[in-house]
């Protein structure tokens, strides 16, 4: 996200992201988007199973100056960039927390039935 807001409704969660911003969307997944102001620079990115999420980059403005020569290269600026977030905790709000859990736990509810 270069600029603006983009409030987005998918299966993963709501997320609000702003400026300085990525949101990574799983392989096929299915959302809604309102949008204020935004520009928004899509990127190449490798196939993600799972929820995706929202991040921080640590510097948008090297990502956008990267893809002016070459979007692969700002591809990896910004992979290295959410990879380091997800080794500092990744998500960092409740909802997506509560995402986060639900999709990785096993369901333990259907145990108790047989």
């Amino acid at each position: 996200m270069v600029s603006g807001i983009v409030d987005q409704v998918s299966y993963a969660a709501a997320f609000g992201f702003r400026a300085g911003e990525i949101l990574v969307q799983p392989t096929l997944d299915c959302h809604s988007n309102a949008t204020s102001g935004a520009q928004v620079l899509r990127l190449p990115w490798p196939a993600v199973e799972g929820l995706g999420g929202a991040y921080r980059l640590a510097d948008v403005d090297d990502v956008v100056r990267a893809s002016e020569r070459d979007a692969t290269e700002a591809s990896l600026i910004a992979q290295t960039s959410v990879l380091r977030a997800l080794a500092c905790g990744g998500a960092d709000d409740w909802p997506d927390l509560l995402g986060e859990r639900t999709w990785r736990a096993p369901c333990r509810a259907f145990a108790r039935l047989g």
